[in-house]
């Protein structure tokens, strides 16, 4: 049995908590025993919820026990940034089987990071503990717990939208310093899924020498000729936060666009909503029933934070000139607006993969292997199977091919 210690020191003004002090050890052989290591990484809010306020975000750490030299080049220095509702630890480091992406790469020697942005898992969740400052078909969902029947509609204490692009950077930018004193870097590799394309993408565009490779697993919110300024008025008013329950994220989102039929295995979205849920402790005390690991394994709230979004369009593609790589399943939505993407990138050396038999939740499908192959390739050598420019296609056995074949 892993006993699990709790760990306080205080370097370079900057609490470092290590909650997991046990060893990993995996089925791979070639991973050895993985690190976890978990951060609180200093930062002034610029978000609406918690604006001026210092805070801390949340950043885990998985890295080979055994590497006395943590590998301290910009090429092995990775950190991931989640979409806009399932936080990072369960996007990335998906304790099912082997299908970590995290864990993975760390077993390669790359020195992974994973960040939770405001609004996600254990970084600040500002005005997102009122069950209120929610739309009232969201207030639905929390009658009678912890709305009381004839509780809904109840009016928001916080009315504006909490995150913007800009400060979603702000946040990324410093997790990147911190990461970049801790490991002594002047660059990381950034992958991003989903919302955290766009995170990535944007950041990319304006902060390109902090680095060094970018890869985009189906982005959102690209928009080739949508605007590159921020809205007239900000804070943008409107609910802080939004919801999702079991079946709203498992049926109505990922298993719509499950088509193959071995396309997902067995265990898989049980798997991941019982990663959710506890990184969301106190959404998974709300709504009926509540989330219970034994008793409701499907019950329980994920709290999604809102966000206002601008500025990922051609023009900010066209100032990306690192090698990137974009992936993206056949059966997501995404497909064609991350083609354009790939197209308007600035960059000459960019890969392009379409997955067969896989959506956007590909991470917790059967093609993540995809993910795992094609990422390590394009770190290690900027290329997938020698490709350096081009559209490549993955088959459903997880075979990565040109497109001319």
């Amino acid at each position: 049995m892993c006993f699990i210690y709790r760990l306080i020191v205080l370097m370079v003004s900057v609490s470092l908590f290590v909650y997991p002090s046990c060893l990993f050890a995996n089925e791979n052989s070639d991973r050895g025993k993985i690190l976890t290591i978990d951060y609180a990484v200093p930062h002034v809010s610029s978000a609406a919820g918690n604006t001026g306020e210092n805070v801390v975000i949340f950043l885990r750490e998985r890295v080979k026990a055994e590497k006395d030299n943590r590998m301290n080049t910009a090429k092995n220095v990775v950190l991931f940034v989640h979409g806009g509702s399932v936080s990072v630890v369960p996007a990335f480091d998906f304790s099912f089987k082997d299908y970590s992406w995290a864990e993975f790469l760390a077993g390669k020697g790359f020195d992974v990071f994973l960040m939770d942005l405001t609004g996600y898992g254990f970084s600040p969740r500002p005005q997102m503990t009122d069950p209120c400052n929610v739309s009232p078909t969201n207030q639905q969902k929390l009658t009678p717990n912890p709305i009381p029947e004839g509780g809904v509609p109840c009016d928001p204490s916080f009315y504006f939208v909490n995150n913007t692009i800009e400060s979603e950077r702000d946040e990324i930018n410093s997790v990147i310093e911190f990461i970049k004193d801790l490991r002594d870097v002047q660059r990381v590799n950034l992958i991003g899924w989903s919302g955290g394309g766009i995170r990535t993408g944007t950041y990319t565009s304006i902060n390109q020498d902090n680095v060094e490779k970018l890869i985009i697993l189906a982005s959102s919110n690209y928009e080739r000729y949508g605007s590159s300024d921020p809205p007239a008025v900000l804070p943008r008013p409107g609910y802080p936060m939004s919801l999702q329950d079991y079946d709203g994220l498992i049926y109505g989102r990922w298993f719509a666009n499950v088509h193959c039929d071995d396309q997902v295995e067995q265990g898989s979205k049980e798997a991941a909503w019982a990663q959710i849920m506890p990184f969301d402790p106190l959404g998974s005390s709300w709504g009926t029933p509540a989330w219970n690991p034994i008793a409701s394994p499907d019950g329980g709230i994920m709290r999604v934070v809102s966000r206002t979004n601008w500025g990922w369009n051609a023009e900010a593609a066209s100032r990306i000139t690192i090698p990137t790589l974009i992936m993206v399943g056949e059966f997501d939505g995404l497909l064609a607006t991350n083609k354009q993407l790939f197209e308007d990138l600035g960059s000459q050396n960019k890969v392009f993969i379409k997955m067969d038999c896989a959506c956007h939740f590909v991470k917790w499908e059967r093609q993540h292997v995809v993910l795992q192959e094609a990422s390590l390739d394009w770190l290690l050598h900027s290329s997938v199977q020698g490709v350096k420019m081009g559209e490549m296609w993955a088959s459903a056995d997880g075979k990565i091919h040109r497109d001319t074949e």
